[in-house]
């Protein structure tokens, strides 16, 4: 149409500032800024992240794969015992019912093992029993042990002889 084509031949410049179409240095910061910060942020968490990703993805392996429903122990020999976590599917309310819990505490501070009448003994009822250990002296002697006589010395404590 003529009318646009002529206010089109009518168009001016409109009026600007000199040089405000030039490039300047100052227009960079803000965007060498958000590069380096982007670069920091990367480098960071590949030196850093990826490692304590690692970590966490060993641990989560270790605490939540394979095989969980055991507990165990060990003695004093190294030797390790071990037992399904509730090899006769108790419920969790009769498990709770024992005294576990208060045995544990007790042994942390016997202070808080009940006072309790029986016949004529009165004093501290105590949910643990504890067994006596052999001396400092017989343990110093079994340190120079070697594999056969650690055998038969452990064999020995359980009460079971060897024939061989």
């Amino acid at each position: 149409p003529s009318r646009v084509k002529g206010l089109i031949d009518r168009l001016e410049p409109l009026p600007s500032p000199p040089g405000c179409c030039k490039f300047r240095v100052a227009d960079m910061r803000p965007c060498l800024f958000f590069v380096c910060l982007i670069a920091a942020i990367v480098s960071y968490h590949f030196a850093v992240l990826n490692g304590i990703e690692d970590t966490i993805t060993a641990a989560n392996a270790t605490l939540c794969g394979g095989v969980q429903n055991f507990v165990y122990s060990t003695d004093a020999y190294h030797l390790v015992y071990i037992t399904p976590t509730n090899p006769n599917n108790y419920s969790k309310e009769s498990v709770a019912k024992y005294g576990h819990t208060q045995a544990i505490n007790e042994t942390i501070r016997p202070e808080l093992r009940p006072i309790r009448t029986i016949g004529d003994y009165t004093g501290p009822l105590s949910m643990t029993v504890s067994f006596p250990v052999a001396p400092v002296e017989e343990v110093k002697k079994r340190l120079n042990w070697d594999v056969p006589q650690s055998t038969v010395g452990v064999q020995a404590m359980a009460g079971l002889e060897c024939g061989d």
